[in-house]
């Protein structure tokens, strides 16, 4: 009974380390956090400035200081959530700067210069993205775009470049270079409307999307088509770099018999989850990309497969 116990125990610890949650724990896990969730009791931010729904939100690194927030009225909207307007019980964060009608329709998506606070970029659906100088609080460039902007991201890593990526309902990914003001080249490769865009916090020169038709893909900006392409079916090589994992673990006699546990439970669920259907299917419209953990880059990056003909 002991040793059932023992093994049982070293069994869910591996499974936390590469990853692999059972039902029981996610559901667990689940009602914990949502348990735990609650607003905040001491600070507040006044949103008076937004008459409609806020849409995006975005923090700039630099200071981890000033939040950027546009809403669907067009309306965009800058706090200082270190510093408080009213300090009391509750600590209040008025506006730094507001300005209405920034865009002639809903802004969709909002983000800061990575390297400096005086400029940002929106898009809306409008069919306009627009830079901004935030000490003037005025429109240094307009770039009119074939769609709907669902999204725009720069760079955080990036010195050899200065390019905004723009998601729109055209299937084509636009780069905008701010040096040139102009749209330098197009990135073709999805079937429906692109709705998110990622770059990477490893390269600066690779870009990940997400469209409407189900598709996420890796580019490299420096060359034509998909670098990579979302392969739900080719597991196989992140199933081997798992188990090598597993085994770089040494506990004793019992470790060669987990190293067969491990494998088989891995295959079953990595043929769960990449197959149709599985929770990291893409079955219909991507929406968001983000970038996840160094400890998990690799993994990830071994769920996409080279397409060379896309």
């Amino acid at each position: 009974m002991l040793g059932s116990r023992c093994d049982s125990f070293w069994r869910c610890t591996f499974d936390r380390e590469l990853g692999i949650a059972t039902r029981g724990r996610e559901w667990r896990q689940r009602r914990r956090r949502a348990r735990e969730v609650d607003l905040s009791t001491s600070k507040e931010l006044d949103t008076t400035a937004h008459k409609a729904g806020i849409n995006s939100l975005d923090l700039e690194l630099v200071e981890n200081r000033y939040l950027l927030a546009a809403s669907a009225d067009g309306t965009i909207a800058a706090y200082d959530v270190s510093l408080p307007s009213k300090c009391g019980a509750m600590q209040q964060h008025n506006s730094v700067f507001s300005k209405e009608r920034c865009h002639r329709f809903s802004i969709s998506s909002i983000r800061w210069y990575p390297v400096d606070t005086g400029m940002f970029v929106t898009g809306s659906v409008d069919q306009t993205v627009k830079v901004w100088d935030s000490n003037m609080l005025e429109e240094v460039s307009v770039f009119p775009c074939p769609g709907h902007v669902h999204a725009v991201a720069m760079s955080r890593m990036a010195t050899g470049h200065c390019l905004i990526a723009t998601a729109s309902s055209d299937p084509q990914v636009r780069l905008i270079d701010l040096l040139t003001g102009g749209f330098t080249h197009t990135l073709t490769g999805h079937r429906d409307s692109v709705w998110a865009v990622q770059w990477s916090a490893t390269c600066e020169w690779t870009l990940f999307t997400g469209g409407c038709d189900g598709a996420i893909r890796v580019w490299d900006v420096r060359r034509a088509g998909t670098l990579m392409v979302l392969d739900q079916h080719n597991a196989e090589a992140a199933l081997q770099d798992m188990v090598v994992a597993a085994t770089a673990h040494d506990h004793g006699g019992s470790q060669p018999a987990y190293r067969c546990h491990v494998a088989s439970q891995m295959r079953e669920h990595l043929k769960a989850d990449w197959e149709p259907g599985g929770k990291y299917a893409c079955q219909d419209a991507c929406t968001s990309v983000r970038w996840l953990a160094a400890g998990c880059a690799r993994s990830e990056a071994r769920g996409f497969r080279k397409d060379a003909s896309r």
